[in-house]
Order: C-alpha cells, then sequence, then structure tokens
C-alpha cells in the first residue's frame, strides 16, 4: 500500500514514519510512506507556496499552484491515489474509516498549513475531508501521521497477531452491533502495589475470561463513551471504499486546513 504525504516539513515526519509499525511495515515491504515537499513545486525562485487572502482578513492561504503541480507529478509517476485532505471542516476520522480507507492501493494526504488551501484547489481535485477532532493545530502533520498508522495496522501482516486490529476499541462489538470499548488488561507480576490480577483471567477457563472480558468492555464503554451504544459498523461502508455520503466537493470549505487543523 502506497501513502504519500504532501507537506512542508518532511524531515518533522522522517523519525516517525520510520519507526514502530509504519517502519516495520516498509520493512516488510507492506507498505510504502513518501514524505513529499510541496515546496519543491513552486514557480519562482523564492519557493513561494503562500500568499495573502483576498478580501482581507489575518494570515496567509497556501497557494493552489504547488499542490496542483505537486499532485499531478505524483500521478504521473504512480497512478491515481484516494485523495485526503486534512481540514477541521473535514468529517471527525473514525476506525470504520480506517478499514474503508484500507481498500484503497494509493492514498495521499495533504498536509495544509496557515488559513488553509486556495478553495480552487479543492474545487480541482476530488478530496475526502477528514477532521481528527475539534480543535486547531498548526500543520496537518500529525493528523496525516494518525490516519497513516490506522490504516497501515490494518494491512495484513504488519502486526505481530493479526487477531489485534479485531478485538480493540472502536472494532469489538456488543451483540447487537453496537461499538465497544476494549477491556482491561493485565500482564505480570501477579501482584502489583497490592493489586491483583482478576481471578478469572488465571483460571485457564476461556470461556469464563471472554465472558469476563465482554462484561467489562462493556461497563467501560457505558461510563467512558455511552455514545458508542447509538453506533454500529452496519452504518459505515467499509467494503469498496465507496465514500457514500460523504462530502467530495467544494462543501468543506473552512477557514482552515489541518494546517490550522
Amino acid at each position: 500500500m502506497h501513502f504519500a504525504l504532501l507537506t512542508l516539513f518532511p524531515e518533522a515526519l522522517e523519525p516517525y514514519a520510520a519507526a514502530s509499525i509504519l517502519g516495520i511495515a516498509q520493512e516488510k515491504g507492506l507498505a510504502r510512506i513518501d514524505l513529499v515537499d510541496f515546496r519543491d513545486f513552486s514557480r519562482d525562485r523564492h519557493r513561494t507556496v503562500d500568499d495573502r487572502p483576498f478580501g482581507g482578513g489575518p494570515g496567509m492561504v497556501l497557494k493552489p499552484e504547488p499542490i496542483h503541480d505537486c499532485v499531478d507529478w505524483l500521478e504521473e509517476q504512480h497512478g491515481h491515489f484516494h485523495k485526503v485532505l486534512l481540514t477541521p471542516a473535514g468529517r471527525p476520522f473514525e476506525q470504520a474509516d480506517a478499514v474503508r480507507l484500507r481498500t484503497h492501493e494509493r492514498i495521499l494526504l495533504l498536509c495544509g498549513r496557515y488559513e488553509g488551501v486556495d478553495q480552487r484547489v479543492e474545487e480541482e481535485f476530488q478530496w475526502e475531508h477528514i477532521s481528527i477532532g475539534d480543535f486547531v493545530l498548526a500543520g496537518g502533520e500529525l493528523p496525516a501521521l494518525c490516519v497513516t498508522e490506522a490504516v497501515t495496522r490494518l494491512i495484513p501482516g504488519v502486526l505481530g497477531h493479526e487477531q489485534s486490529a479485531v478485538e480493540e476499541s472502536f472494532t469489538a462489538t456488543t451483540d447487537d452491533g453496537s461499538l465497544q470499548l476494549d477491556h482491561p488488561h493485565y500482564t505480570r507480576p501477579r501482584v502489583w502495589r497490592g493489586r491483583s490480577v482478576p481471578d478469572v483471567l488465571l483460571s485457564g477457563d476461556h470461556a469464563a475470561i471472554a465472558s469476563w472480558r465482554r462484561a467489562r468492555a462493556s461497563e467501560r464503554t457505558d461510563e467512558r463513551r455511552p455514545d458508542l451504544g447509538n453506533r454500529d459498523l452496519g452504518n459505515r461502508d467499509l467494503g469498496n471504499g465507496d465514500l457514500g455520503n460523504r462530502d467530495l466537493g467544494n462543501g468543506a470549505n473552512g477557514n482552515a486546513s489541518n494546517g490550522d487543523a
């Protein structure tokens, strides 16, 4: 699977992209992560990528030409990419989205900066608009890494145990199909600072252990995320990469772009 992260700060992403799960996936040949500096596609000797907004106002806006030329170059080299624009005006990213994005062979993630991206480059390409939460960052680099890692860990062979990507928060479901959080986990020592591992986990009774885990997961979900009880994976398209009713056009017209993310 091929990821291309368009950023003005590739050096900030390089260490993380080479470490842990992302590094393992690349070492195994299961994923390719390109960090592309779209400043290289600027059209003047000053390598300008931003300018003042028409209509006035604070901050700067990313110019359309460098982004457009960078996307064109990538697709000439490698073929079509599914394009993601990280923006606070996007739809909140969920585990179901990671599962769906996993169906694409190539994903391009645009890391915005400043006040955002010129609206015309949003209209030029078909983008999926994604937000990682209702807050603002200086740029889209961290959100892009979040999405990349969430998708990469779902690639078969990346994780040490295939069930790791199945039996976890937002993937595990109740009998009625509702999403739930993961159950508590314990490891050695059996007793730590007076707290003991629950006896059932030491019993060897797999049915009892499974029942205990389901009950604890349900309790945790009710306590921390009661909203999950009204949501289920069946409400999200996880199959062929169809975006259903997601906004792909120019409707995510915020003032920022997870560069102001």
